[in-house]
């Protein structure tokens, strides 16, 4: 979901951004163009810098209120405001809160804030009201707000009315009347106890009593999460990571999750904790990532989450949502900045870099380039100088493309900054050394790698498939080359896995080893597997099957489709109706082996070997209940009744291969087969 996103952000800004440079990210990832949004909010909950907490809240409301209204006016910018400066969500700002925040946005000091509270009217009582805000931001400002939307969205992020309903008089309500409060407000009608949950982990006081706050902020969450992808025991969790990962980690450790167990109602022991995480945790790291997280169910059980809502939590951008039948249909089709604004955003084709420094580089491009704008001539005199002039010889050829992945703007020429980064990645991966075709690739990959962490993402990828090989990628396709790669589910590519497809490290090759090739194979299935698996879940379904199989050779006949259907349910060992990644090898091999090039399918090879599939004690026939079964699965209108009518030849109550060829194809199997 958005907040992890921001999470993950933030933690890579932060190392060497300027309050400034973060602000301009900000603006950067959800406008279109240049505009004042962001400074007019910032001051609201940012005194003097940024940390995660505080960058994550401003990003969640900005997103929220896009994907909410369709549109982002500075009406919108106002009620932000003014929600993150009524910490006590009582519906009143604190008059010197409210002076501070306009001091910081506006030209005006203290006396003429005094001077605009007279004029505006606003009373002395040390505490603003929603239109005493609005009106003196009018004044600070000098624009005109449509009050009546402000006011509106105030009211829609603002829970007091219902904390007054169960409240009467008091100044803190049960947790019962959260429960009650909840459901009726979020109208939950499955996964109840999941609800219980989450309140018992928002009352860290153990009091069983929660002020306006602490309920504002829990149903804060829940809004978040319930406008994009409903309640249900998946949300419900998502809510349980958030409420549990208080530092803004973006992960839960093993004692965050036994709290989570803890108040699910489990007296779990820490072995018993440990095997829950280990089975949970699927990239190895120790700890619990949200979508890790979100499997779980009833305890310690493991559901299995729908393809849409994974499709939605892992979304970097909101215009990659997806929705089942039930849910409604993304409506952040685009971003308006003020009246009738609807620019789209164009891609950047600059990439993130970290300034790297170098005396010894910075002198060289110093002395070489008087102008500092680096040539290629230029370029070449500095490799002679760092590597020398034998193996500046030997990069002949490949000099234009240094250049042009140097070249990160991408404005034909080589700035100070540029030239460092260029040369440190030669330097490491170059000097003192014969140079070989990985060393340059090495190079290449450092130059991209805009935050040093070891790892490019889709857009740092597309960039170097356009400068080294002269192809642009769409957004798409650069993410289906990431993934096909990315053997970890890190959305990233590592050193090896980016060495592997530019060096194309897994090509078989004649001379390799019996075993080699084996492996290579292993490697290129695994590849195709992360191509069909979109959406992550580390399981494939039909339709993603299907798909594959139309991309690849074409159109297929419906005998050909239903041939494929029988390879797919057959290889579906658990039953449930998607392939893992030991499924899928077997079907690829099948795949691979009986269809060619032109999308024909070997049906009688491909059935023979179905039919050994299904004869797991090797008897050379089926019984009744075995073809009953695929039948279903395959969705063959037909009785077994009927099917054993007309093809067991034998009468018996078992088919055999003969038959089993026979019922699918048409036709009996060659004295030869």
């Amino acid at each position: 979901m958005a907040r992890e996103i921001f999470i993950e952000r933030f933690n890579k800004l932060s190392r060497t951004s300027t309050y400034e440079s973060i602000t301009n990210d900000i603006n950067d990832y959800f406008f279109s163009k240049k505009s004042n949004f962001i400074e007019q909010l910032i001051p609201a909950i940012v005194k003097e810098k940024y940390d995660v907490i505080k960058y994550t809240k401003i990003c969640q409301f900005i997103d929220a209120f896009i994907f909410k209204y369709k549109t982002f006016t500075i009406a919108h910018v106002a009620a932000i405001a003014f929600i993150l400066l009524d910490p006590s969500k009582n519906l009143k700002v604190k008059r010197s809160d409210a002076s501070k925040y306009f001091t910081k946005i506006s030209k005006a000091n203290s006396k003429e804030l005094k001077r605009l509270e007279k004029e505006t009217g606003v009373d002395s009582n040390g505490l603003y009201s929603i239109d005493e805000f609005i009106s003196l931001y009018e004044n600070v400002n000098e624009v005109q707000l449509d009050s009546s939307t402000v006011k509106q969205c105030v009211l829609d992020w603002s829970f007091k009315s219902l904390f007054d309903q169960y409240a009467k008089g008091k100044n803190y309500i049960s947790d019962g009347d959260v429960f009650e409060g909840l459901k009726n407000q979020f109208k939950v009608k499955e996964h109840v106890n999941a609800l219980k949950v989450v309140i018992k982990l928002m009352d860290t006081s153990r009091v069983h009593k929660f002020r306006l706050y602490e309920f504002n902020e829990l149903c804060l969450q829940i809004a978040f999460v319930e406008q994009k992808v409903g309640l249900n025991i998946f949300s419900l969790n998502v809510i349980s990571f958030r409420l549990l990962d208080t530092e803004y980690n973006g992960f839960l450790t093993l004692q965050k999750y036994s709290r989570f167990l803890q108040k699910s109602g489990f007296d779990i022991k820490k072995d018993s904790v440990k095997k829950s995480v280990k089975e949970l945790d699927s990239n190895g790291d120790g700890v619990l990532q949200i979508d890790e997280f979100i499997h779980v169910s009833n305890g310690l059980c493991k559901s299995k989450v729908p393809a849409y809502f994974l499709n939605n939590l892992r979304a970097r951008n909101q215009t990659d949502l997806k929705y089942d039948s039930e849910q409604p249909q993304n409506m952040r089709t685009s971003i308006q900045i003020l009246r009738n604004d609807n620019t789209k955003k164009e891609k950047n084709r600059t990439l993130t870099r970290t300034i790297i420094t170098s005396d010894e580089y910075s002198k060289l491009f110093d002395d070489l380039c008087p102008t500092h704008q680096m040539d290629i001539n230029s370029l070449r005199s500095a490799l002679i100088t760092v590597i020398g002039e034998t193996n500046t010889k030997a990069l002949r050829t490949a000099l234009p493309v240094i250049f042009n992945v140097g070249n990160i703007n991408c404005d034909g020429y080589l700035d100070k900054e540029e030239f460092i980064i260029l040369m440190t990645a030669i330097g490491k991966c170059m000097k003192n050394k014969v140079i070989t075709e990985r060393d340059m690739y090495e190079v290449f990959f450092h130059c991209v790698d805009g935050d040093h962490d070891g790892l490019i993402n889709n857009q740092e990828v597309s960039f170097l498939v356009q400068q080294i090989d002269g192809d642009t990628l769409t957004e798409e396709e650069a993410n289906d080359l990431v993934r096909t790669y990315d053997e970890t589910g890190k959305k990233e590519l590592n050193l090896e896995e980016y060495l592997c497809y530019f060096m194309q490290l897994d090509e078989i090759k004649l001379d390799d080893s019996e075993e080699i090739k084996q492996e290579k194979m292993k490697r290129q299935i695994a590849k195709t597997f992360r191509l069909i698996d979109k959406d992550y879940s580390k399981s494939i379904e039909y339709d993603e099957i299907l798909n594959y199989v139309i991309n690849t050779v074409g159109q297929i006949s419906q005998t050909n489709k239903i041939c494929l259907s029988t390879m797919f349910y057959v290889c579906d060992l658990d039953e449930n109706r998607s392939l893992d990644p030991d499924e899928f090898f077997q079907f690829y091999y099948l795949f691979e082996y009986y269809v060619d090039e032109n999308g024909e399918f070997d049906c009688v090879s491909i059935y023979v070997e179905l039919f050994d599939m299904l004869d797991v004690k090797n008897e050379k026939k089926l019984p009744r209940c075995v073809v009953d079964k695929l039948l279903e699965k395959i969705g063959r209108p037909e009785s077994i009744s009927n099917f054993m009518i007309k093809y067991d030849l034998n009468k018996n109550d078992f088919i055999q291969t003969n038959e089993f060829v026979l019922a699918f194809c048409g036709k009996s199997l060659d004295d030869d087969i």
